[in-house]
């Protein structure tokens, strides 16, 4: 169908208020985002463009040009779309090593296992351009994770687990960081490997009060 009668035809479909008071449909909006994730996730971001995704969705151009300005935010909203937030236990009993170890295995689960990570280095490298797309992608899909990883620490510091003085915003930091490298390089992120990252910095931040060190040798009787 010819763009320009498909744009026509969605404006008259458009029924919700918006900017400018032109109407805007619901179901265009829907419409869009199911083909970007669609294309997202079947073909990677490389495949999305806004010619593809208004003919998979089946509007114009120009119904897409009033919701995102380019393809990169609409890449962007895709994978905020995909990305899953984290989702593990936050209650105060879960011990606070065996949280990040759960913590660094849902980064992976959401955001590895997913791809949303083919898109973090075309945002790096137009951040000078487009520095808005990077932002949204980082606090919609990482910053979640960042922060679940500071409440565990944050409560192992109420605990006594974790050492005086740590810092959980520079142990979140870190801990996603690696992720983030061991993603970018192409090597597989596998629960081994996990589980050493996390004795790393555990090694860190744990505390060496009483309470930390029972837990120490109960974990050395049970590894030996």
């Amino acid at each position: 169908m010819d763009d320009r009668v498909t744009s026509m035809m969605d404006e008259g479909a458009e029924t919700t208020a918006h900017a400018g008071g032109r109407p805007r449909s619901p179901q265009a909006d829907r419409a869009i985002m199911d083909a970007a994730v669609r294309v997202l996730t079947e073909e990677g971001y490389a495949r999305i463009s806004v010619e593809r995704i208004a003919a998979e969705a089946g509007v114009g151009k120009t119904t897409i040009y009033r919701r995102y300005r380019d393809r990169q935010e609409l890449a962007a909203a895709a994978a905020v779309h995909v990305a899953r937030h984290p989702a593990f236990d936050a209650s105060e009993n879960i011990d606070a090593r065996a949280g990040l170890v759960q913590a660094l295995a849902q980064v992976h689960q959401a955001v590895g296992s997913t791809p949303v990570l083919s898109m973090l280095g075309t945002l790096l490298a137009e951040r000078p351009q487009t520095p808005a797309h990077l932002t949204r992608f980082w606090e919609h899909v990482l910053i979640p994770h960042q922060a679940a990883v500071r409440s565990i620490i944050e409560r192992g510091l109420r605990r006594g687990d974790v050492k005086r003085g740590a810092r959980p915003e520079v142990v979140s930091e870190t801990l996603v960081g690696a992720f983030l490298a061991r993603e970018l390089s192409g090597l597989p992120v596998t629960s081994q490997w996990i589980e050493s990252v996390v004795a790393i910095l555990w090694e860190g931040v744990a505390s060496v009060g009483p309470r930390a060190r029972r837990k120490r040798k109960a974990r050395r009787t049970v590894t030996s």
